[in-house]
């Protein structure tokens, strides 16, 4: 009986985290965040300057 309970309880655990993950504000993982911006707008200028440095090194 305690283990049916105990089962029952983490599966209600775990869908109330499913659902409030979910709600809309937040984003999933691996996601930024909503209204950021990627820190670098020229990324075929830091790609290029990467691969200069790389092989220069």
């Amino acid at each position: 009986m305690k283990k049916i309970k105990l089962k029952l309880f983490v599966y209600f655990l775990l869908a109330t985290i499913q659902i409030y993950a979910q709600d809309g504000q937040r984003t999933f993982a691996g996601e930024p965040p909503i209204g950021t911006v990627p820190s670098n707008l020229d990324f075929d200028y830091q790609l290029k300057y990467q691969r200069a440095l790389e092989a220069h090194l």
